[in-house]
């Protein structure tokens, strides 16, 4: 097996935002779902933003039974739900308002990486 630049046992936090949690949900063969699938193996810590979490649970009806199912029974169990992060004492300079929530959690969490639809 060739030499890997990071110990099999390190955790690395990866914060998620809303499109992750639903392409992981709707489609099997994406990147969002291997996500989950490599998480445990890898040891990474998938979190996400209450405010997040509520707005995927919004939004997942509209891609049918079959991805609600696999977010409840398959995604879910491997997330961490953290507060919703406001700051009140900081501007944050960032065009999308709706996407503000989400950065200021995924900061106020020091998550490592923030993965999202870019």
């Amino acid at each position: 097996m060739p030499p890997t630049h990071e110990s099999p046992s390190a955790k690395h936090r990866l914060f998620l935002d809303t499109s992750v949690l639903l392409a992981a949900a709707g489609s099997r063969t994406g990147a969002s779902r291997r996500l989950f699938r490599e998480a445990p193996r890898r040891g990474w810590i998938l979190e996400t933003a209450q405010y997040t979490w509520e707005e995927a649970l919004f939004n997942l009806p509209k891609l049918g039974p079959s991805a609600t199912a696999v977010f409840h029974d398959h995604l879910a169990p491997h997330l961490q739900i953290l507060p919703t992060a406001i700051v009140l004492d900081s501007p944050l300079l960032y065009p999308v308002s709706k996407d503000r929530p989400v950065i200021t959690s995924a900061l106020a969490h020091r998550s490592g990486r923030v993965k999202g639809e870019e």
